[in-house]
């Protein structure tokens, strides 16, 4: 009796996971593609593809923590913004700003005075992070000389 070669390769997708067969040389080969809200049912069907006690044994651990991977999976992860994205929305936000205070100048719609508030709250941690030593520790001062803006002079300038 010829003992089964190969072993188990286990990729999660957004919404599902693939089981596949995996021979040394060969291409891998999906066996079985299973929706997260469908996997604690289906382990039997996916347990009887593999026979190995390697992949049993990695089957038996990945079923064991599926419910804590599908808390986790369920969970959205947070998007971040890329330096450029920062860049070009602190970039935007004046203008839009400045639009908004064409239209209403005394701040007397509830909306905007909830926006303002909503500014303030952000922008006190974002300050904080910058300027503190605890973070980057670069103050206004700083930016003002390396970027030339408000009344600083840029730094080659200053030391020409």
């Amino acid at each position: 009796m010829d003992k089964e070669k190969g072993g188990l390769w286990i990729r999660e997708a957004a919404t599902s996971v693939s089981f596949y067969r995996v021979k040394y040389g060969e291409k891998k080969q999906r066996l079985i593609t299973v929706s997260y809200d469908q996997v604690i049912q289906k382990q039997h069907e996916v347990r009887a593809l593999f026979s190995t006690p390697e992949a049993t044994a990695k089957l038996d651990k990945y079923f064991r923590e599926f419910p804590f991977l599908k808390r986790e999976k369920a969970v959205k992860k947070k998007e971040y913004l890329s330096r450029k994205q920062i860049i070009d929305f602190m970039t935007a936000m004046p203008e839009s700003i400045s639009i908004l205070i064409e239209q209403d100048p005394k701040c007397l719609s509830d909306e905007n005075k909830q926006l303002a508030y909503e500014i303030w709250k952000a922008w006190t941690p974002i300050r904080q992070l910058i300027s503190n030593v605890s973070g980057w520790n670069v103050k206004e001062g700083d930016s003002k000389k390396a970027l030339g803006w408000g009344n600083a002079k840029p730094k080659e300038e200053e030391e020409g």
